[in-house]
This record gives structure tokens, sequence and C-alpha cells, in this order.
């Protein structure tokens, strides 16, 4: 397969151990790291983004845990579903937080389409969102949700590198609209906004590609794409989220 189709599936798996022989139908990535040398459980649910993410994450906490789990789940966002897949990717997660029981979970995903939808009066996937995350406050101490992030182009490294070659007067053409892209994700943000619990919080990645009226979808000195072929951020995007990402390790480690 190409390296571009897939960066999030080449990620490190330094000390990792998948403890389960006969991992869940429809999953990416899922088990455990050993070696760690503190007290700290932590546990990673969601669909591939727990792959892109995961050693973006991990990395920050210095091996200062006790166990670090993951579970990478087509379909899976973590707190609501809207289709048969996503309802079983979804009740496998609630099983697996009831039964490892984490200090500080992480809910990473891309989102659902149904989620950009207007909100309705008794709006049904809010109602699963609180719904579920009353569930998991019930086993954990912490949990860190990824906010909206803005959506990209499907195949977006084939479009950067062709027009890198044939059209490079047309690069920054590339970038987002942020009034477009902030538009596209209202509905998503508005919801999250709605959210009411007591031990969660949302973690927002993209103002670090905001750039004026721009989220910046590649290093224009570098000419390194921020976007994989499948939406999902390559090392060179992940580098851009880091100062968030430790901001948020460093907080889970000083509150816990």
């Amino acid at each position: 397969m190409n390296k571009a189709q897939k960066s999030w599936v080449r990620e490190s798996k330094r000390n990792e151990c998948v403890e389960e022989k006969n991992p869940p139908y429809g999953s990416y990535g899922y088990g455990s790291y050993k070696g760690g040398n503190g007290s700290l459980s932590v546990m990673m649910i969601g669909n591939s983004y727990v792959l892109n993410f995961r050693e973006a994450i991990r990395e920050h906490f210095n091996y200062n845990y006790s166990s670090f789990r993951f579970s990478s789940v087509s379909g899976g966002v973590g707190f609501y579903a809207d289709s048969p897949q996503s309802r079983a990717a979804l009740e496998f997660s609630r099983q697996q937080v009831e039964k490892y029981k984490p200090d500080v979970l992480f809910i990473v995903a891309r989102y659902l389409e149904s989620v950009r939808a207007p909100i309705q009066e008794d709006d049904e996937l809010l109602h699963q969102m609180n719904e579920n995350i009353r569930f998991y406050e019930q086993f954990v101490k912490k949990i860190y949700i990824l906010g909206s992030h803005p959506l990209y182009k499907l195949s977006f490294m084939n479009i950067f590198l062709q027009t890198i070659m044939n059209r490079p007067e047309d690069l920054e053409s590339l970038h987002l609209d942020r009034r477009e892209a902030d538009h596209l994700m209202r509905n998503v943000k508005k919801r999250f906004s709605m959210v009411k619990c007591t031990k969660c919080q949302f973690f927002n990645l993209s103002h670090v590609f905001l750039e004026n009226d721009k989220y910046l979808t590649f290093d224009r000195d570098e000419m390194l794409s921020y976007v994989d072929n499948t939406i999902h951020l390559t090392s060179a995007g992940l580098k851009l989220c880091e100062p968030v990402l430790k901001r948020v390790v460093k907080e889970v480690m000083d509150g816990l």
C-alpha cells in the first residue's frame, strides 16, 4: 500500500502488547502498552484517529502510567452512534471502560457526518452524548474529548503532490477557507458546547493550523502535507499539535 494512503497505520509500536487473541470485529488496532513506571491508567477509545494520535499522546506521559490501553474500532466515535456499526462500536467502548476503569479516558475520533446536521429541539445525538459521558464518568476520574476539526478532502496527499508537479502556482488554494470550514462544522461545535458533564472537557487542535483566514494544510517551507489520503494527520500535522497535546497530558498528570 502507498505510504501516503494510511500514514496512521505506521505509527511506532514500541513496547506494544496486544493482549486479546481475537480483537473485536472491525478493529484497526486494539491492545495495550507495557513498561510504564507510574500509577496512572490511561485508555483511548474511538475510530482510526486513535491510531493516528496514539503515539503523539502517549509520548508525553514519558512512561508515567501503569497501563495505556487503546481501542481503535471502525465506526467508533466513543460517545454517540447513528448506525448498527457505530452502535456496536459504542457498546464495545462502554464495555471496555467499565471493565478496565481507567483513571483518564481519551475519546479521539473523526466524527460521523450526522453530527453536522442541524440541532433539533430534543436532539437525539446530544442526548446520547450526555448519557454516554455520564456512563463513563461512573468509572473514570477524567475524560478528554477531541473537539471538532476542519474537514479535509479525501485523497488530499495525491492532490497536494499533483499540484506541486503540475500547478505549483495554485498551491495556496489548497489551504482551507476559515469561514467555510467553520460554517461546515458549526453544528458540531454547538453540540459539543451543549454537552453537560462533571469530569469531561474538550480539547481542540484546529487553532494550531490557523493562519489569518486560512486553515493551513501543508508546510510552505518544507513542502510537507499535514494531511494524508485518508483524512488523517501526517507526522508533520501531528507535530503542529504537539504543544496542545503536551499541555493536556501535563494537566492530566498534575491533576490526578
